[in-house]
């Protein structure tokens, strides 16, 4: 009698437990009105769709585009590959080099914790000496070497005389070091491309005094390869410069090929090929080695002779 006492009772507590529900908070409803003439507003103000003939506004080119006249007036009859380069290279882009390289150096010169790592011979550079920099920074482009030291070598067997004669290797590393083109100081922090922003901006006002585009210009995209420290460097594993700069250039659709035609065609596999003979391409019927005829390109069949 007991047990069944105490198993009734530890049923009634079990159900009164489970009685008990837990207490949730009710989330408030929201009570939209709806309002009948707003209804009407609205089916009154529906989009009635028509057809109707788009006419652009098209603006017609009349410019001759290619090097403008003012610049051609002021070259020679023969001009010299110096001077069509002292076009976009002239004196005020030479003195913010200058200018800015100066006063970088005179900024570190001045840094007591970077004091130490400056070398005290330097002296301001002038017009000479960055031209000269310049021409064996062009050069180097054309004589490769596996390091910087051994274009001023005096090996019999690798040595390339005139970067000593122009310049000693010293001053060339001092020129590196400070070379500057903008004001530390007073350029925007948050233009990432502060360092040569003087440069950008006289190139842009540069080019449209020199030169005029054709009326047919596309937007091309590339990679231009780069392995510094750099927050917007970017890779592409497609590219052949996987790590890099995207740069963004105009492209004219009026370009030179120098009397030659570039030729894709697939037969089996694609064949690409470039020649300086055919004035067109012309499809002839030829037979392979089974007498089986086909349709091939002219300078293809020519080629295979």
């Amino acid at each position: 009698m007991q047990n069944k006492r105490d198993l009734s009772e530890s049923g009634d507590n079990e159900s009164s437990d489970s009685d008990v529900l837990p207490l949730t908070r009710k989330r408030p409803r929201r009570m939209i009105i709806e309002d009948s003439s707003e209804e009407e507003g609205t089916t009154r103000q529906s989009w009635i769709w028509q057809e109707k003939k788009n006419t652009p506004i098209v603006w017609t080119y009349s410019e001759t585009h290619g090097i403008k006249a003012s610049v051609l007036t002021n070259l020679s009859k023969d001009p010299t590959i110096l001077e069509l380069f002292s076009i976009i290279f002239d004196n005020k882009l030479w003195d913010i080099i200058i200018t800015e390289t100066n006063r970088f150096a005179y900024q570190e010169m001045n840094d007591e914790c970077k004091r130490r790592k400056v070398d005290d011979n330097w002296y301001p550079v002038t017009l000479d000496e960055i031209k000269a920099y310049y021409a064996l920074c062009i050069l180097m482009s054309q004589v490769k070497k596996s390091n910087i030291q051994q274009y001023w070598t005096t090996r019999a067997v690798i040595e390339t005389p005139i970067f000593r004669k122009t310049m000693p290797f010293k001053r060339f590393r001092q020129i590196s070091r400070f070379l500057h083109f903008s004001n530390n100081e007073t350029s925007d922090r948050n233009d990432r491309l502060r360092k040569v922003r003087p440069i950008i901006n006289l190139w842009n006002e540069k080019f449209k005094e020199i030169y005029t585009p054709s009326e047919y210009i596309s937007i091309d995209e590339s990679l231009m390869k780069y392995k510094g420290r750099l927050a917007y460097k970017q890779y592409n594993p497609s590219k052949r410069a996987r790590f890099g700069l995207k740069i963004y250039k105009l492209r004219m659709c009026m370009e030179e090929c120098n009397n030659l035609i570039a030729l894709r065609w697939k037969d089996k596999r694609d064949v690409y090929m470039i020649s300086t003979k055919h004035e067109s391409i012309e499809m002839v019927e030829q037979s392979d080695k089974k007498l089986q005829k086909a349709m091939k390109p002219n300078c293809i069949v020519e080629y295979n002779k």
